[in-house]
C-alpha cells in the first residue's frame, strides 16, 4: 500500500503534485516518506519562494510567512517561518506511529493525525521567544489553509467556526507550496481537478519548472515579485496553458483519445484580506475532448484564434456552452497571415515600416506573454518612471495604429494597385471562418450540436452557392449579413422563399428543416435561429459537401418531436383532404402557388382545422390544440412559423404525390 497518496482536496493535491515534481517521481504513490522530507528540507527555499511570489499573498491572509511586515523584521518573519515549516515537518514523520481516530483525524485528508497541538506548543515557545506578542497564537485558520474556518475570524467575511479545524501536517506542508504551481484566472487563484489525479503532474511541472525558473532570476540578479500566470491577462493564458499541456499528454501517455472518465473542475480562490471566495468551475469530458483535439489536430488555428480573442473567452464560452464567436467569419476577427504581413511590410515606406515592425513585435510579446509569468523588480519600475517622462516619436494614436490603418495611410499617399489588393486580401483574411472540422467539434462537444444538423446546414449552404451561382450581389449579401443579428432579417424572408423551392424540387425536407431549426416552444411555434448562422458559417467556405444527409434518425430529431409530429399529421391530412376534394391540379395552384404569392393567412389555416374537425376520424382538431399551436400568451393567432413548416411538408408531399 502506498505511504502518500491523492487526498481529493484540490489545494493540498496540487502542493502534493508540486513534492511529486520536486522529488522526481510520476505520482505520490512513488514517493517515501524520506522523499517528502527531503523536498521539504530545511525549508529555506520554500521561504524564498513564497517571499516573492503573488500568490502566497492571495492564498495566505496574514499566513506563516507574514509578507506585510516592515523590511527590517523580515529577518525574523524567515527564521520564524522556517521553524514552523521544521515542526511541521517532524509532525509529520513521527505521524506515522500516531493512532488516528475521530478526536484527532485530520478534516482535510481523512488519513493523517492533527498538527493542532505542534502548533500550540510551537506557538507557547514562541511567545517565550519573544516571536509571538503575548496572546498570539500559531492557529489554524485562514491564514494557515485558505478559506477555513477559524475561531476568531479576523477577515469577518467568513462566519466564526465553533472550534478549530484539525488539520495534518502533511495538509499544512502540501498547501505550502501550492503557490508554486499558481495561476491566476478571473482575479482568483486557479486549482485543477482532474478525475484522473496523476495528470495533475504533468500540468503542475510546466508551471513549477517555469516558477522556479524565474526564482533563480530573482536570487542571482535580484527582484521583487513574481506575478501568477495570467495575472491581468485575462482566460487566454489557462486556454493556452491547458492547449499545450494536452499536447504534451497525447505523446506522455502514448493515447489517441481522452478516456471517457476524464473531466476537470476549476477551483478559483482568493483568501487575501477581506476577499474570500471560491468558485468551481466543472469542464466536462465532452469539453476536455474538445481542448484535446484542438490541441493536437488544431494547434495553430486554435492559438491564432486565441491570439485575436476580442469578446467572450473560449473558457468563458466553454463554461457557459456557449457560442465562441471567433468561429465565425465576423470582420478582422483573425490574426494576418505571416505572408500576407511580409507584403504589406514590403509596400509601406520607410517610415511606416518601423511602426509595422513595432506592431508586430508588440503582438508577439503580447501573446508570448500569456503563458508566463512576469517578474517585477526596482530597476523595471525604474524604467517605466523614466520612458514616462521622455518625449515619444509618435503620439498614442499613432503607435496602435493596425497594419490595415497603416496602409490605408500608404494608399491615401499612393494611389498603388497593388496596396489596395493587399488591403483586400488582409480583410478577406482576417475574416475568414474557423476550420469546418473544428467548427464541428466545438458544436458536437461543447454546444451539443449534432452531426445531422452540421450536415444539413453544409447542404443547404452548398445549395444556395449553386443556386446563386448567376447572382452574385445576393449570394454576397448572404455571404456577409446572414450572420449578423441586425442585418439578418434582411436575408432570411428571401431565404425561406429558397428553402420553399428546395422542398418542392425534393432538395429540403421537412425532417432536414426540423434538425436545423428545432422546434424551442409552443403558444405559439418557436424554432431555434441557430441554424441561420450555421448556414452563413458554411456559405462562407467554397469546399462544401454536395451529398445531402439521407439518415435522418437520431437523438436530436427527438427534440419537441410530438409537435413536429402534429404539424405532419396536420400537413398530410390537409393535402389528402384537399386533393380528393379539389384534384392535384387545383392543390397546386390555390395552396402552393398561395403560399408562394403569400396568400394564405390565418383564415385559411382556420378554415382548415375547422373542415378537418368535421370529418369522422380525424382527431386532435380542438381548441385546445388551436391554441398550442397558433396562439400566443396573449391569446391572439401568431402562425408565421407553423405556416411556414406547413409550406414545406405540403410541398414535400406533393411532390412524393406526382412521383408515383
Amino acid at each position: 500500500m502506498a505511504i502518500l497518496n491523492w487526498t481529493g482536496n484540490p489545494l493540498v493535491d496540487t502542493g502534493l503534485a508540486v513534492a511529486v515534481v520536486r522529488a522526481n517521481r510520476k505520482s505520490p504513490e512513488e514517493m517515501t516518506v524520506e522523499d517528502f522530507k527531503n523536498v521539504i528540507g530545511d525549508g529555506k527555499w520554500l521561504t524564498h519562494a513564497n517571499e516573492h511570489l503573488n500568490s502566497y499573498v492571495c492564498l495566505f491572509a496574514n499566513g506563516f510567512l507574514n509578507r506585510q511586515v516592515k523590511p527590517k523584521d523580515k529577518p525574523a518573519q524567515r527564521i520564524k517561518y522556517e521553524k514552523i515549516i521544521a515542526a511541521l515537518l517532524e509532525d509529520f514523520e513521527s505521524s506515522f506511529s500516531v493512532n488516528v481516530d475521530s478526536t484527532n483525524c485530520c478534516e482535510c485528508t481523512g488519513i493523517f493525525p492533527s498538527a493542532n497541538k505542534t502548533l500550540e506548543r510551537l506557538s507557547e515557545q514562541f511567545r517565550k521567544d519573544g516571536i509571538l506578542k503575548k496572546g498570539q497564537r500559531l492557529d489554524i485558520g485562514r491564514n494557515a489553509f485558505p478559506l477555513i474556518g477559524s475561531i476568531t475570524n479576523d477577515a469577518g467575511a467568513l462566519p466564526a467556526a465553533s472550534r478549530e479545524p484539525q488539520l495534518s501536517a502533511f495538509a499544512l506542508l502540501c498547501v505550502q507550496m501550492a503557490s508554486l504551481a499558481a495561476i491566476m484566472l478571473k482575479g482568483k487563484i486557479a486549482f485543477f481537478q482532474y478525475t484522473e489525479p496523476n495528470l495533475l503532474v504533468s500540468h503542475v511541472k510546466q508551471i513549477y519548472d517555469e516558477t522556479t525558473a524565474k526564482l533563480d532570476i530573482i536570487k542571482k540578479e535580484g527582484g521583487a515579485a513574481i506575478a501568477a500566470i495570467g495575472t491581468g491577462k485575462g482566460s487566454q493564458s489557462t486556454a493556452l496553458m491547458l492547449l499545450d499541456e494536452f499536447y504534451r499528454l497525447k505523446d506522455a501517455l502514448k493515447i489517441e483519445e481522452l478516456p471517457e472518465y476524464i473531466s476537470l473542475n476549476l477551483w478559483l480562490v482568493i483568501n487575501s484580506g477581506t476577499s474570500v471566495d471560491c468558485d468551481v468551475i466543472e469542464i466536462p469530458n465532452a469539453a476536455l475532448k474538445f481542448l484535446w483535439e484542438a490541441a493536437n489536430n488544431f494547434s495553430d488555428e486554435i492559438k491564432g484564434l486565441l491570439r485575436t480573442e476580442k469578446h467572450k473567452s473560449i473558457l468563458d464560452c466553454i463554461e457557459n456552452k456557449e457560442e465562441y464567436e471567433a468561429f465565425y467569419p465576423f470582420p478582422k476577427s483573425k490574426p494576418i497571415p505571416a505572408d500576407l504581413i511580409f507584403k504589406a511590410k514590403k509596400m509601406l515606406s520607410s517610415d511606416n515600416q518601423f511602426k509595422a515592425e513595432i506592431i508586430d513585435k508588440a503582438e508577439h510579446d503580447e501573446f508570448e506573454s500569456l503563458i508566463k509569468s512576469n517578474i517585477v523588480t526596482a530597476e523595471d519600475k525604474k524604467k517605466k518612471k523614466a520612458n514616462e517622462k521622455q518625449p515619444q516619436n509618435y503620439t498614442k494614436k499613432e503607435r496602435f495604429k493596425t497594419m490595415i490603418e497603416l496602409l490605408n495611410d500608404e494608399f491615401k499617399q499612393n494611389k498603388k494597385n497593388e496596396i489596395k489588393d493587399i488591403i483586400d486580401q488582409i480583410n478577406e483574411a482576417t475574416s475568414k471562418p474557423a476550420s469546418k472540422p473544428l467548427f464541428a467539434l466545438y458544436q458536437t462537444n461543447i454546444l451539443g450540436r449534432s452531426e445531422i444538423t452540421l450536415s444539413v446546414a453544409e447542404w443547404i449552404a452548398y445549395n444556395l452557392r449553386e443556386r446563386l451561382k448567376n447572382d452574385e450581389k445576393q449570394l454576397e449579401l448572404l455571404i456577409q449579413k446572414l450572420g449578423d443579428f441586425k442585418d439578418a432579417n434582411k436575408c432570411r424572408t428571401a431565404l425561406r422563399q429558397i428553402f420553399s423551392e428546395l422542398a418542392e424540387e425534393g432538395i429540403l425536407s421537412y425532417e432536414q428543416y426540423a434538425a436545423l431549426f428545432p422546434i424551442t416552444g409552443d403558444r405559439p411555434i418557436r424554432v431555434d435561429n441557430f441554424g441561420w448562422r450555421f448556414i452563413w458559417f458554411y456559405l462562407n467556405h467554397e469546399d462544401l459537401n454536395s451529398n445531402p444527409q439521407k439518415n435522418m434518425e437520431g437523438k436530436d430529431m427527438m427534440t419537441n418531436n410530438r409537435f413536429r409530429q402534429t404539424i405532419k399529421n396536420f400537413a398530410k391530412d390537409v393535402f389528402d383532404w384537399y386533393v380528393e376534394k379539389n384534384g392535384e391540379d387545383k392543390f397546386k395552384r390555390k395552396i402552393l402557388d398561395g403560399f408562394r404569392n403569400n396568400k394564405i393567412r390565418d383564415f385559411d389555416l382556420q378554415n382548415w382545422f375547422c373542415d378537418l374537425a368535421e370529418i369522422s376520424g380525424k382527431e386532435g382538431y380542438t381548441l385546445d390544440s388551436w391554441d398550442e399551436l397558433c396562439r400566443d400568451e396573449n391569446g391572439n393567432n401568431n402562425t408565421y412559423e407553423l405556416r411556414f413548416q406547413l409550406r414545406l411538408e405540403l410541398a414535400n408531399l406533393y411532390r412524393q404525390h406526382i412521383s408515383r
